[in-house]
């Protein structure tokens, strides 16, 4: 989802950056406002570039924290998904489905 954003977002930034240069191309550019000077203006594609950068690099980090935790929870024959598991399984073979210690003293997990 993110990867398609940032895609689309760098795909405006390149359209943007090449507005600039057919607008430089111009003899007599006169900005109507202060900020659409050209010094403005790539001032501000430099900064729309260095925030989609620092963007990825987040979402990048982002990730790899989600498969760290995926991997924790769930995923690793250790993980705490698979051990309560093995509790729940053991709980109920000890003292049955409807037992009350597995309804208040064990997450149940189904």
């Amino acid at each position: 989802m993110s990867q398609t954003s940032e895609r689309s977002f760098g795909a405006r930034l390149r359209k943007f950056k090449d507005g600039i240069v057919r607008i430089k191309k111009w003899d007599h550019y006169t900005p109507p406002r202060k900020e659409d000077s050209m010094p403005q203006l790539e001032a501000l594609a430099l900064r729309l570039q260095d925030g989609n950068t620092l963007e990825a690099a987040s979402q990048a980090k982002y990730t790899e924290a989600v498969k760290v935790r995926q991997a924790l929870f769930g995923i690793k024959p250790g993980s705490i998904d698979k051990m309560l598991r093995l509790v729940r399984n053991a709980v109920i073979a000890q003292y049955g489905k409807k037992s009350n210690l597995l309804k208040t003293r064990v997450i149940i997990y189904s």
